[in-house]
């Protein structure tokens, strides 16, 4: 996804792993991943991709990512994050942005990471 994107989700994994006694995430290290995503979906489609099936597939990462960022804007809530619904969310839409992911490498001939 990019450098940003990966710094930003290196610091999200880290801010989890290390929550305060209050369990939450820094708000601006939330909404710093979120906008590194937004970041990277604005210019991946403003890119003209090789073959209509490749831009198809970015269209599909973006949709990918907007689930992702839904199931992030909800880390700092407990009501919504301490339910089995919310983690089975999370694990579908994370499937599904690895799929997204992984098809759009193909597409342009690189190896999943």
């Amino acid at each position: 996804m990019g450098a940003p994107v990966n710094a930003a989700f290196a610091n999200f994994q880290s801010a989890i792993r290390n929550r305060g006694t209050n369990n939450n995430v820094p708000a601006g290290v939330v909404s710093g991943l979120i906008q590194a995503i937004s970041t990277f979906d604005r210019a991946a489609l403003n890119v003209q991709w090789p073959g209509a099936s490749t831009q198809a597939d970015v269209k599909d990462l973006v949709r990918a990512h907007a689930a992702l960022i839904a199931d992030l804007e909800q880390t700092n809530n407990p009501t919504v994050v301490n339910t089995p619904t919310y983690a089975n969310q999370l694990t579908k839409d994370l499937q599904a942005l690895s799929k997204a992911s992984n098809t759009v490498r193909s597409d342009l001939g690189l190896s999943s990471p």
